[in-house]
């Protein structure tokens, strides 16, 4: 298939990509903004699943919101994240337990998270 088919038939999906683009920066910009705002540390698997998510709000904005695809994307970019923070979780938990007091997470009590305010 060639290019410009391929591209032609995104469009009808995905809306025209200079408005996608456009949309898709908003998103992220104000996701991004809000959560400098909170001065939390987002992991780079985070920021990469918010920026897809981000992509993929602003094809159903801008294009065909019932392309199924576009929600399974979704989906599947919070399902990693949720792996990812399991992950997160057990390899935190097992350092504590491999070395207690050398974490230097400042967590005292409570669920160990990699995920705390900076400074």
């Amino acid at each position: 298939m060639s290019t410009e088919k391929i591209l032609e038939e995104r469009g009808k999906t995905h809306g025209d990509f200079r408005e996608n683009a456009q949309v898709s920066q908003n998103i992220k910009g104000l996701i991004k903004e809000r959560l400098h705002m909170q001065d939390l540390y987002i992991p780079p698997f985070m920021k990469e699943a918010i920026d897809m998510i981000s992509h993929k709000l602003s094809r159903i904005a801008v294009g065909d919101p019932f392309e199924p695809d576009h929600w399974k994307d979704i989906a599947g970019y919070a399902e990693l994240v949720v792996r990812g923070l399991k992950k997160e979780l057990v390899d935190q938990e097992e350092m504590v337990r491999k070395e207690p007091g050398s974490c230097s997470l400042g967590v005292a009590e409570g669920p160990i998270r990699n995920f705390e305010r900076k400074g």
